[in-house]
């Protein structure tokens, strides 16, 4: 078991007494009389009271030869002191004075070198201006050809619109014209070959009529050849019936005349359209032909177009360019202007 500390307060009271008493204070001594402790422990701290207790020393004056011999010495190393101070500042005076001429011999000759370059920088500025004028007019002459391009390019592409529009209407007019020229041929083919068909069925009608009434003949004139003697009173009748079939057929070679002149009819009729409907053709391949010549012109146009827009392209790059060589112009003189 750690014994209990020893407090300052003990070890103080103990130092006393033993003081009191006239004997030696020791670690062993203070041990001895508290009973507990460490003597080295002890003993530091009553060395640290008496330290703390023990009055400073009172200040006491110089012997008077001391004094005097003190006095002496501090004179002659104030003149010595003096005497260096002088010698001192003359040498600083001296090398003051020489290391201003210098200075201002320097600065003469720098303030020289800055006046010759800001004469060169002067000169080095006129130059540029006058570059910057003549870039500025360039560039007025570039930015009125410019303008000028490209009021071409806009006439160029108005001029483009305006075909492709009349060549658009052009087109559809054209389609539609065709497509009425091509419905107008299928309604008249359609009309013929209804009327032909109508007037060959109508001529195979009055031809079946004739070669009836043909065989209706024959057979009358058959029947009045074998009953003439026995039918003699009928021989009248079919004397009449023999003349009503001859004007049957009469009527009937009639008609096949005029079916067959209805067929020549329809005939020439359909070599007309026929030829109008070659002509229509030959009409619709010269559209065609014009549709293409214009397509031709429009890709020219627009060929044309691109040069140019490539042209102003390059122009404008080289703008660029050109500004650019003057903002550098313009902050070079501003540095010129600066320094």
């Amino acid at each position: 078991m750690r014994p209990p500390e020893v407090h300052d307060d003990q070890i103080i009271a103990a130092g006393t007494q033993i003081e009191a008493q006239g004997k030696r204070i020791t670690g062993h001594a203070l041990r001895q009389l508290i009973g507990n402790g460490t003597p080295a422990r002890l003993m530091k701290v009553w060395a640290e009271h008496k330290r703390g207790t023990t009055p400073a020393p009172e200040d006491q004056p110089l012997p008077t030869l001391a004094e005097q011999t003190l006095r002496l010495g501090i004179d002659q190393m104030t003149s010595s002191m003096q005497q260096l101070l002088v010698s001192l500042n003359a040498s600083c005076q001296q090398a003051a004075n020489a290391k201003i001429a210098s200075i201002e011999e320097a600065a003469d000759a720098q303030c020289a070198v800055y006046i010759d370059e800001l004469n060169e920088a002067s000169e080095r500025i006129q130059a540029a201006n006058e570059a910057r004028q003549l870039l500025e007019r360039t560039l007025t002459a570039r930015e009125d050809k410019i303008i000028q391009l490209s009021n071409q390019l806009a006439a160029e592409q108005e001029r483009n619109r305006q075909g492709e529009a009349a060549l658009a209407t052009h087109k559809a007019e054209s389609k539609a014209e065709l497509q009425a020229v091509k419905e107008a041929h299928a309604q008249q083919q359609q009309q013929l070959a209804q009327e032909l068909a109508a007037a060959r069925q109508e001529a195979k009608d009055a031809e079946q009529r004739a070669l009836a009434t043909a065989s209706r003949l024959q057979q009358l004139e058959s029947e009045a050849t074998f009953t003439a003697k026995e039918h003699a009173a009928e021989t009248g009748r079919l004397k009449a019936e023999l003349e009503t079939a001859q004007s049957a057929s009469s009527a009937a070679t009639k008609a096949k005349e005029l079916v067959q002149v209805t067929c020549d009819a329809v005939t020439e009729q359909l070599n007309k359209k026929s030829m109008q409907f070659e002509v229509a053709q030959a009409q619709i391949k010269g559209q065609e032909e014009r549709i293409v010549e214009l397509c031709m012109r429009i890709e020219e146009y627009r060929g044309t177009a691109s040069s140019q827009a490539k042209h102003i392209a390059r122009l404008e790059l080289k703008i660029d360019q050109l500004e650019k060589e003057r903002q550098q112009l313009s902050s070079s003189r501003q540095q010129g202007k600066n320094e």
